[in-house]
């Protein structure tokens, strides 16, 4: 009786939850279908149109975003980013391009040679001993200076001749004197001073003739009746050797006690103030270059330096191997820089243009048979392709590609190549205006 009791409570408990379960989901359906058409009652009907057209906008204005991000992309194909520390690591440099006048010139390649009428070879005009050398390779000299002291036995011959021919020419002119006087006097005859006239034309052509050969083996003009002394001058046989010319000693063949004749090359002398550049100039360019024309210099010793010069000569024939022109440009080199044998970069200015759009050479690089820059845009750089024209120098002409005011790469472009395809962008990526 009691276990009944128990099942019939837990029934109706089980009933009284069902019912109360019941009543609360009636309830809230009845509240929400309230609010609903009270929500109806408020708001007019054409509202819920204004509601769906409120949403078409949004999902416009995605697509819109969706076009401007493909737009973004598309603008930034090519563009390499980086930062200012990674610019500072690598070096990076840039310089703006800008509209400057521009000469036009012809660069030819060449040579630096001493000037032909500023060299002199010292060789002994007899066969001597070298008694003394007085001067060295590398040495400056002045045009005068004693070089070296040669002794021959011939040169102790000729002037012995010499003073012969004077003494000779002393006694004629004196006995000539005497005789004019006597004649005139009517003391001798005319014949008698004829001859003696005679004895005397012929003992000056004797010294003039032995003064001759003398100054023809080296002895110069103040040391005719003034013999040198010391360096071994045995009887009047040296012979001082004197610098032609003001220059630099490069190269001396020799030594003490060694015997030399007329084929030895005792010195070379060089003055270096004024210099050559022999070029070769190409048959294309022939119709351009005219005598006078202005040539700027350079050598790969003074990169930072630019040598003017201009053309004195052009050559008649063409090089049949090389097709070529040789030109001969005369160069101030009074600081003597310019050393022969340099090779040399000879730029001919062939005109002028009054207005061009210029960047460095060292901005240009070739890339898969294009010429490209990068230039500095925003946050990071993009490749340009470009076209030049002229170059002068270290500068050349861009014809198309980039603006003035553009900020182009000078150093780093390799780098910046490099970057671009670590970050995948496009190699073939640039701009053609």
């Amino acid at each position: 009786m009691k276990i009944y009791k128990i099942i019939l409570l837990a029934a109706i408990l089980i009933i009284i939850a069902f019912v109360i379960k019941l009543s609360r989901t009636h309830d809230h359906d009845h509240d929400h279908a309230a609010a609903g058409q009270a929500v109806s009652a408020q708001e007019p009907a054409g509202d819920h149109d204004h509601d769906h057209a409120a949403a078409s906008p949004a999902a416009g204005e995605d697509h819109d975003n969706e076009s401007g991000a493909e737009e973004h992309d598309h603008e930034s194909e090519g563009f390499i980013a980086v930062d200012s520390t990674w610019e500072k690591l690598v070096g990076l440099r840039t310089q703006e391009a800008r509209i400057e006048p521009l000469l036009e010139i012809v660069t030819v390649p060449g040579v630096i040679v001493p000037d032909a009428d500023r060299i002199a070879v010292v060789t002994p005009l007899i066969e001597a001993g070298v008694n003394c050398v007085m001067a060295a390779i590398g040495d400056r000299v002045n045009r005068g200076d004693e070089l070296i002291c040669l002794s021959s036995p011939e040169v102790g011959t000729l002037r012995a001749d010499y003073d012969k021919a004077r003494a000779e020419q002393s006694i004629a002119e004196a006995n000539y004197r005497r005789m004019r006087k006597l004649w005139e006097e009517k003391i001798i005859s005319e014949r008698a001073w004829q001859e003696a006239e005679r004895d005397r034309e012929l003992a000056e052509v004797n010294l003039t003739y032995a003064r001759k050969r003398l100054l023809a083996v080296g002895i110069s003009e103040d040391q005719l009746d003034s013999p040198p002394e010391g360096h071994g001058t045995v009887g009047g046989s040296t012979i001082h050797l004197h610098a032609p010319l003001a220059g630099v000693i490069t190269a001396r063949n020799a030594n003490l006690g060694e015997k030399v004749g007329t084929d030895d090359r005792l010195f070379e002398i060089i003055d270096l103030s004024r210099v050559w550049c022999e070029a070769e100039l190409f048959e294309k360019d022939i119709t351009r270059v005219r005598i006078g024309q202005l040539v700027r210099i350079r050598v790969a010793a003074w990169p930072d330096d630019v040598f003017s010069g201009r053309i004195f000569y052009i050559g008649g024939t063409l090089n049949e191997r090389t097709r070529t022109l040789d030109v001969l440009v005369d160069i101030d080199n009074r600081h003597e820089k310019l050393k022969p044998g340099m090779f040399a970069d000879a730029g001919i200015v062939t005109g002028e243009k009054a207005r061009s759009l210029v960047i460095p050479v060292s901005a240009v690089m070739e890339d898969e048979n294009l010429q490209i820059v990068f230039v500095k845009e925003g946050e990071g750089y993009h490749r340009h392709v470009i076209t030049t024209g002229i170059r002068s120098g270290e500068s050349i002409e861009v014809l198309s590609g980039i603006e003035p005011g553009a900020v182009v790469v000078t150093e780093g472009s390799y780098q910046l190549r490099s970057r671009a395809r670590m970050q995948g962008v496009d190699p073939h990526a640039g701009h053609v205006h």
